[in-house]
């Protein structure tokens, strides 16, 4: 289920239970969590880096709920290659509080804790009440709700 870390400068912090990718597990409310966060950065326009352009492009293709497809695969692939660091086309969860605190591990900044920081940026008004979002799907609905002893 999509939890909760927390960090000593940055306080709330949504991270995922297990990794979500081609062969991973893909937990449903993590899958929708990851969803949801590139739902939110179609507002993103390409910059100078050449991959913002393949990044944009993906993400304008990805469904805001549902299982793990072929859209959020190449969003994660063209996010990592935007990012640079791993490109093994997974967003694992933070592991440690290092990770939690600054968004980096293993020299590359870990994709759940952008997307976090922009579900943040975006949804000033109702963070962390990502269930009350209009496209939340159902399983991320129900893990928030949960969290939150809704």
């Amino acid at each position: 289920m999509v939890k909760c870390t927390y960090a000593e400068n940055t306080g709330f912090m949504f991270n995922i239970h297990t990794h979500v990718g081609q062969g991973m597990p893909n937990r449903l409310d993590d899958v929708e969590f990851c969803r949801l966060a590139y739902y939110e950065m179609r507002k993103l326009k390409p910059n100078e880096k050449p991959q913002s352009v393949a990044l944009v492009a993906a993400i304008a293709k990805v469904q805001p709920s549902g299982p793990f497809g072929p859209d959020l695969d190449a969003a994660i692939r063209a996010h990592q290659a935007y990012q640079g660091g791993s490109q093994d086309g997974r967003v694992s969860p933070l592991m440690n509080p290092v990770a939690a605190e600054t968004g980096y591990g293993g020299g590359h900044m870990w994709l759940v804790s952008i997307y976090d920081g922009n579900l943040c940026d975006q949804l000033k008004t109702s963070y962390p009440r990502l269930d009350l979002h209009p496209m939340c799907g159902a399983a991320l609905r129900t893990a928030v709700q949960k969290m939150f002893n809704m």
